[in-house]
C-alpha cells in the first residue's frame, strides 16, 4: 500500500520518508496516550463501556422476570382445580361448625394444635409437590372466604388468617406483598405475597393463597450471574442490603447493615424512579446499578449494583509493555521502510550507473531495463533511447569501414 502511494514521483517518495521521520515521534507519543488513558472517563452512563452498568441492567430484567414467574407460579396453583374445590368444601364445613359465628381468638384457642382441619388432602398433596419443585418459594398456605386455613405446604402457625393484614389486603384488593422481615417458619429472612383465589368458572372470589421467598431463593438468583471479576449487590425499597455475592452474602451484612450506611454511597443520590440506571468509574473500579422497571409491589422498587474492574487500566508493569510494544512497531516501520527506500531507489540508480560504464568502455548492447513511472523510470528510458541510438551508430561506421 506505501509503495502504491508513493510510486508516481520521486518528490513524492523523498515527502513520505521525511513525514515518517517527523510522524514517529509523534505516533509513539499517540500510542502512549491511549494505552495509559483512563478508558472509563466520560463514559459512566456508556453501556458499551462501562460493562458493569451494561450488566446491571440484564440482572434487573433477569430480576423482575424471575419476580413475575414466581409470582404467576402462585397465582396458578391458586386456580388449579384441587385447592378450589378443596376451600369451597372447607368453606362449608367451617360454616357448619359455627367457626364463622366465633372470635378468631376463640377459634384459635379451640383449635391451637391444628393448623388446618385435613378437609382437602388432594389440594395438599398437590400443593406439596409444585412448593417442592420450585426455585422461589419455600413454603405455601391457603384459606377459604372466612381466613381459616384449609391447608399449608409448610408451617403456619394460625388456623385463622382473618386478623391478619395482609390476608385482609389481599382478600379486599387482590393482591398484597409484604416487607422483608425475619420469618420463623422460613428460618431466616424472608417475604410473603398473598393473592386472592377467583374460580376459573365463575369468577368469585372464594380464598386466598399465600407463599413466602425466603432471601436464599434471591441469594441463589444473584450467585447465578457472579463471574470471576464481578460482584452483584441487590438492595429492597428501604435500601437494604438483601444480597451481597462478594461476602457469600454475610449474616453479618444481609439486613443488618444501616439503612444511612447503603443511602450514603454516592451513586445512591441519583438513583431516580424505577426503571432508572446509572454508572461511575473511579480508580480502577466500575459501578453499574439500576432500579427494577415496574412500579407496582414493593420488590418492583428493588435496587441491582454490579461492580466489576476496569479492563484495561494500566499497572506499572503494563506500562513498560506498553512502551516496549510501541517502540518495537516504531522500530519495524522504520526497518522495514528503509529496506523499501533502499530496494527501491538505491539498487535501480546502482544499475544505471553500470550502464553508463559499460557504454564508456564501448558496451552498449545490454539494454537499460526499468520500467518505473517515477524520474528514475523516465531517466531509465532516455537512457535506453540513447543506448539504441548509440547502438545503431556504431553499426553504421562499421557498415562503412567495410
Amino acid at each position: 500500500m506505501i509503495g502504491t502511494l508513493i510510486a508516481g514521483s520521486l518528490n513524492r517518495l523523498v515527502f513520505m520518508v521525511t513525514f515518517l521521520a517527523t510522524m514517529l515521534p509523534v505516533g509513539l507519543l499517540a500510542a502512549w496516550w491511549v494505552f495509559l488513558s483512563d478508558p472509563n472517563e466520560g463514559a459512566k452512563d456508556d453501556p458499551l463501556r462501562n460493562r458493569a452498568l451494561a450488566e446491571a441492567r440484564v440482572i434487573g430484567r433477569a430480576l423482575d422476570l424471575w419476580m413475575n414467574h414466581a409470582e404467576s407460579e402462585l397465582r396458578s396453583w391458586g386456580e388449579a382445580p384441587a385447592l378450589i374445590n378443596g376451600v369451597r368444601r372447607a368453606a362449608v364445613e367451617h360454616h357448619e361448625r359455627g367457626y364463622t359465628e366465633r372470635t378468631p381468638e376463640d377459634v384459635n384457642a379451640r383449635l391451637v394444635h391444628n393448623r388446618h382441619l385435613g378437609l382437602a388432602p388432594e389440594a395438599d398433596e398437590y400443593l406439596a409437590v409444585q412448593v417442592g419443585k420450585s426455585k422461589a418459594w419455600a413454603q405455601a398456605h391457603y384459606s377459604d372466604e372466612y381466613g381459616f386455613t384449609v391447608g399449608v405446604a409448610g408451617l403456619e402457625e394460625d388456623f385463622v388468617q382473618t386478623d391478619e393484614s395482609w390476608w385482609q389486603a389481599a382478600w379486599n384488593s387482590g393482591r398484597h406483598e409484604s416487607d422483608i422481615s425475619f420469618d420463623e417458619n422460613a428460618n431466616g429472612f424472608a417475604f410473603r405475597i398473598a393473592l386472592r383465589m377467583n374460580d376459573p368458572a365463575t369468577e368469585a372470589a372464594v380464598g386466598v393463597i399465600d407463599g413466602t421467598i425466603p432471601l436464599a431463593a434471591i441469594h441463589r438468583f444473584a450467585d447465578g450471574f457472579t463471574g470471576d471479576r464481578g460482584s452483584v449487590r441487590i438492595l429492597d425499597q428501604k435500601g437494604q442490603l438483601i444480597a451481597d455475592t462478594a461476602s457469600g452474602h454475610s449474616r453479618d451484612r444481609i439486613m443488618r447493615l444501616s439503612r444511612d450506611a447503603m443511602n450514603s454511597e454516592g451513586w445512591r443520590q441519583g438513583v431516580g424512579s424505577p426503571g432508572n440506571a446509572g454508572g461511575t468509574a473511579e480508580g480502577k473500579v466500575e459501578r453499574g446499578w439500576v432500579r427494577l422497571a415496574e412500579a407496582s409491589g414493593p420488590h418492583r422498587d428493588w435496587i441491582v449494583i454490579v461492580e466489576r474492574p476496569i479492563e484495561g487500566v494500566p499497572d506499572g508493569g503494563r506500562e513498560s509493555t506498553a512502551l516496549a510494544v510501541a517502540l518495537g512497531m516504531a522500530l519495524a516501520v522504520w526497518l522495514l521502510s528503509g529496506w523499501w527506500l533502499t530496494r527501491r531507489t538505491g539498487s535501480r540508480l546502482r544499475l544505471l550507473v553500470q550502464h553508463l560504464e559499460e557504454w564508456n568502455q564501448g558496451r552498449v548492447s545490454r539494454e537499460v531495463d526499468d520500467r518505473g513511472k517515477d524520474e528514475i523510470g523516465q531517466l531509465a528510458q532516455n537512457l535506453e533511447s540513447l543506448r539504441a541510438t548509440i547502438r545503431q551508430a556504431v553499426q553504421i561506421l562499421a557498415n562503412e569501414r567495410r
